[in-house]
C-alpha cells in the first residue's frame, strides 16, 4: 500500500580507508570536499567552523567542506560520510552509484 511516503533511494559508496562498500540512504548527510583530501590515514574530524582535520601519511591536514546530502551528489564524487556512531568522525568515500540529483540546473 502506497501512503505517499517516498523511500530514500540507495546510494552506493566505497569507504576509501577501510575499503568496504555500503549502500546508504539518499537523505544521509554528507560533505563535499576539496580535491586536496586524498589519502587520509583514518577518519576525518569535522570541526564546528566548517573545517575538517585529518592525517595523511602521518602529517596533519585541514580543509574546508560544504554540507549536502547523498541525494545531491553524483557517481565519481568523493564525499565525507559518517559511517559510525561517533559524531565528529567522518570517512572519505567514493560515490559509486547515485540517483540523478534533483534540482540541479544546467546539468
Amino acid at each position: 500500500m502506497h501512503l505517499g511516503c517516498r523511500m530514500p533511494d540507495p546510494i552506493r559508496v566505497r569507504d576509501v580507508v577501510r575499503k568496504r562498500r555500503l549502500e546508504l540512504d539518499s537523505d544521509e548527510r554528507a560533505y563535499r570536499i576539496s580535491y586536496d583530501v586524498l589519502f587520509p590515514d583514518g577518519p576525518i574530524r569535522l570541526m564546528p567552523d566548517g573545517l575538517v582535520e585529518w592525517f595523511s601519511h602521518g602529517e596533519p591536514r585541514t580543509s574546508r567542506v560544504v554540507a549536502t546530502t547523498l541525494g545531491q551528489v553524483r557517481a565519481g564524487e568523493r564525499v565525507l560520510v559518517r559511517l559510525d556512531d561517533t559524531p565528529d568522525q567522518w570517512w572519505l568515500c567514493d560515490v559509486e552509484a547515485a540517483t540523478e540529483p534533483s534540482g540541479v540546473e544546467g546539468g
